[in-house]
């Protein structure tokens, strides 16, 4: 029983990691036609780090189209965030 639950928790965990590489693969949508609307980076830890190298970046883009879709995509530079893209569908243009 106790290798039984050894192979079921390492090929949860491969198939887990499958997927984590996977999505950091993952590009992002296709923005053709989209405009952006807003970009914005910080650094949290800028003035902290002995090197430029060091620093963390988050970036969020925000995009719309002509139907009105919006497009909210955040990245970073760190390895512990990965990437977010969020699609939004609005009824009214501002």
């Amino acid at each position: 029983m106790n290798v039984l639950l050894k192979v079921y928790l390492y090929l949860y965990f491969v198939f887990l990691w499958q997927d984590v590489i996977a999505a950091r693969k993952n590009t992002g949508n296709n923005l053709t036609g989209y405009e952006l609307l807003y970009e914005e980076t910080i650094s949290p830890n800028k003035e902290y780090g002995e090197q430029d190298k060091d620093a963390v970046y988050y970036t969020v883009n925000v995009y719309r189209n002509s139907n009105n879709n919006i497009i909210v995509n955040a990245t970073s530079n760190s390895v512990f965030l990965m990437s977010l893209i969020t699609n939004i569908n609005i009824m009214k243009n501002y």
